[in-house]
């Protein structure tokens, strides 16, 4: 229905109404899912940023850096009498998790990737420490963010939003990936919250 109808949260509405510079990022298309048409559907479209404009055959973890490099630069020249809210999609702890040799933290993974040829009942371990690897890659783009903010005194009038739109699930309950049952390894995500002037605790309820 909110495709159908090419409507966005509430949250977007009021940031529009109270004229926040707004530029949004993604290491993936917004036309898949249809974020340009659901959560974004009232944002000019060169106000949305995707891989699409960067060099094309990189692999996920260069275009997250290629974009996390973008937004900072968005922040850095922005309208300073304005507030500002913006948004990015990783895309590295997305099968085929890639990373960087840097981010090797976990050691062996599956160095040949091939969805033809994979044997997941042999190699999800190997699997699993790919995704690992690529989340260590994810978390060392946190850092830059968050090493920005603190560094231009923005981190105590900022308030930053880290989630998943999914889990991954590694044959805990027989399947591999996402997308494909309710298990809680596929649907359980981690959300965290920095707000500033809030103390830190832990929510496990609704």
């Amino acid at each position: 229905n909110f495709l159908e109808e090419r409507k966005g949260p509430i949250l977007l509405d009021l940031l529009i109404q109270d004229n926040y510079q707004i530029n949004v990022f993604s290491s993936a298309k917004f036309s898949y899912p249809e974020f340009d048409k659901t959560i974004f559907a009232k944002l000019s479209p060169n106000l949305l940023h995707d891989s699409c404009e960067l060099e094309k055959g990189l692999q996920g973890w260069k275009y997250d850096r290629l974009n996390t490099d973008k937004m900072l630069q968005f922040i850095d020249k922005r309208d300073k009498s304005r507030p500002f809210m913006t948004f990015m999609f990783f895309e590295p702890p997305h099968a085929l998790y890639h990373f960087p040799p840097e981010n090797e933290i976990v050691k062996p993974y599956l160095e040949e990737f091939n969805y033809a040829e994979v044997d997941l009942k042999k190699d999800i371990q190997l699997i699993k420490n790919r995704y690992i690897n690529s989340c260590n890659h994810l978390d060392s783009q946190f850092a830059k963010v968050l090493q920005y903010l603190q560094d231009n005194a923005l981190l105590d009038s900022t308030i930053v939003i880290l989630t998943g739109d999914h889990g991954e699930e590694f044959m805990e309950k027989g399947r591999w990936g996402h997308n494909s049952t309710f298990s809680e390894e596929q649907t359980k995500t981690p959300l965290i919250l920095w707000v500033p002037g809030q103390s830190p605790r832990q929510i496990d309820s609704i």
